[in-house]
């Protein structure tokens, strides 16, 4: 199935890159398809247990189960004060 992943502030940046169509298998979570982007990019990604995920604009667990189509945000951790 095919997914669209589109890349947020700091990790726009270092992947030099604002959007991916990914092709993974039925029945993949944002979980599976982040370990396929960080086999593609190493440590440009950074680490991805910091990082917020979004599915249709609904923040998400790594664990959420992906459809086909469906479009994955991937935004870094933000800090305040």
């Amino acid at each position: 199935m095919e997914v669209e992943v589109r890349y947020h502030l700091s990790v726009r940046l270092s992947l030099k890159r604002t959007t991916e169509t990914f092709d993974i298998e039925d029945g993949s979570s944002v979980g599976d398809l982040v370990g396929l982007i960080v086999s593609r990019y190493g440590s440009r990604f950074g680490d991805p247990a910091a990082y917020v995920f979004a599915v249709e604009g609904e923040p998400v667990e790594p664990r959420r189960r992906l459809q086909h189509r469906e479009v994955v945000s991937i935004y870094p951790p933000t800090a305040g004060g």
